[in-house]
């Protein structure tokens, strides 16, 4: 006997929800990777900015607006093909009759947490890079 839609429906959200969770994690680790490697790779540049009058206010600017823009990329790239990927699979699903006619919804909710989580995540990193910078002397930065 088959189930009806919403209880077929229901017996997957968890697992999907899972894995929802563990591409979010993994995007974020992601993140922070990018962020640490990109800090190490730019402290004698900064360094050196700073050598020829760069403040500590311009490097906090540059530092906060690099990682916006990482995360604004992200977000976008995350939307752009998030959804065309998910319309498609609502598609292939409804073609194929796995849950009978599925229809795509936005899910704003859950888009909303993690981009704040993602901004949230970034903003803190940045502040962490800031205060980092602040403590180690130039000299050590430039060699």
């Amino acid at each position: 006997m088959r189930l009806p839609y919403k209880q077929r429906i229901d017996a997957y959200r968890k697992p999907v929800y899972g894995l929802v969770i563990f591409v979010g994690i993994f995007g974020i680790v992601n993140l922070l990777n990018m962020l640490f490697s990109n800090m190490a790779t730019r402290k004698r540049e900064y360094g050196m900015l700073q050598c020829v009058g760069l403040t500590d206010k311009q490097l906090s600017s540059i530092v906060v607006k690099e990682g916006i823009l990482y995360s604004v990329g992200s977000i976008s790239i995350s939307l752009i093909f998030g959804t065309i990927f998910g319309i498609i699979l609502c598609n292939v699903f409804s073609s194929f009759s796995v849950f009978g006619k599925v229809i795509y919804h936005f899910p704003f909710k859950e888009m909303t947490v993690y981009f704040s989580i993602l901004i949230i995540v970034q903003m803190i990193f940045a502040y962490i890079i800031i205060n980092f910078y602040k403590r180690e002397s130039l000299i050590d930065r430039i060699k």
